[in-house]
């Protein structure tokens, strides 16, 4: 059990919803299931939420990563980070006083999810892969804030808006992503090793494939 996980459900969750995402969990250890939610927010569907002062949102360049791959609790390993920006992911962050306080991670083609499972997704969307806000800096809604402003940026760019996939069972992220206006579009599965997509999410073109060889590929 994650320990620092429970203290921040507890202080931050009703029980019923902590309850809820262990019962989930204990389901998914036991019958060999996964269940995810595809999530879509768009600019019709966002509750966007003001700045405060002193916070900005922006991509991340490459040289301020690699500086914060160094900064304890940044969440990021300077080998991973080397090996994100080669496959062509891109950061975009809320910076807080100068600080990266959180951060999303979006991919540019085929998402590793778990084990040797991508999501495919239609690239007229952007795909939010993995989200992170620094400890003491989290209950500030700094994620909301980074992910309003990124949907700005690829909105500019063309996009129709940004899709990302989380457990059916993270009752935490289901909750915050709803406050944002993000859209549950539908499930996607994994299930005693196959796999499987709603028709909801296939309309926006989603779907999960298992790497070649059963490897993981990046």
């Amino acid at each position: 059990m994650n320990i620092g996980y429970l203290r921040q459900a507890i202080t931050h969750q009703r029980l019923g919803q902590v309850v809820s995402h262990y019962a989930y969990r204990s389901v998914q250890r036991l019958f060999d299931v996964s269940v995810f939610r595809c999530l879509l927010v768009q600019d019709s569907t966002v509750i966007r939420k003001p700045v405060p002062s002193g916070t900005e949102c922006r991509f991340v360049t490459p040289d301020r990563l690699r500086l914060e791959a160094a900064v304890t609790g940044s969440g990021l390993d300077a080998e991973e980070v080397e090996r994100l920006l080669k496959s062509g992911e891109e950061c975009f962050g809320t910076f807080v006083d100068g600080v990266l306080a959180s951060y999303l991670w979006f991919s540019p083609g085929s998402a590793h999810l778990v084990d040797d499972i991508f999501v495919r997704f239609d690239p007229a969307y952007a795909y939010s892969r993995w989200a992170f806000t620094r400890p003491e800096y989290r209950g500030k809604q700094l994620h909301a804030l980074c992910k309003q402003s990124a949907l700005d940026e690829f909105t500019a760019r063309g996009r129709l808006g940004i899709i990302s996939v989380v457990y059916a069972w993270n009752s935490h992220s289901l909750s915050a992503a709803a406050k944002l206006g993000c859209v549950r579009v539908g499930l996607l599965g994994i299930v005693w090793g196959r796999v499987w997509t709603s028709r909801n999410c296939q309309r926006v073109g989603l779907s999960l494939e298992r790497s070649s060889n059963g490897k993981i590929r990046w």
